[in-house]
């Protein structure tokens, strides 16, 4: 099925960057940013609430330029593995 995940804008600049979750249940989300050799960047958890949240994922964030993955996982299992360009 179309995953309800969604990442944008795509590309962008770190800061600007928002993952909506749409329908998945609401929990305690982690979000791993790593880079195209998939060494982590970074890690932080999302209280996922509501259907409309949409969470800055990267702010405060200062990512070199270039592609990274940005993977979605819940209680230890990986959900969905999304790319994205860093302006």
């Amino acid at each position: 099925g179309i995953s309800p995940v969604r990442l944008w804008p795509n590309p962008a600049k770190s800061a600007d960057v928002k993952l909506s979750l749409g329908s998945l249940a609401p929990g305690r989300y982690e979000v791993q940013v790593l880079d195209i050799s998939g060494r982590s960047v970074m890690t932080r958890s999302i209280e996922h609430l509501s259907s409309t949240g949409a969470y800055q994922i990267l702010k405060g964030q200062k990512l070199s330029p270039g592609q990274y993955l940005i993977r979605l996982s819940l209680e230890g299992k990986v959900l969905e593995t999304l790319q994205f360009i860093n302006e």
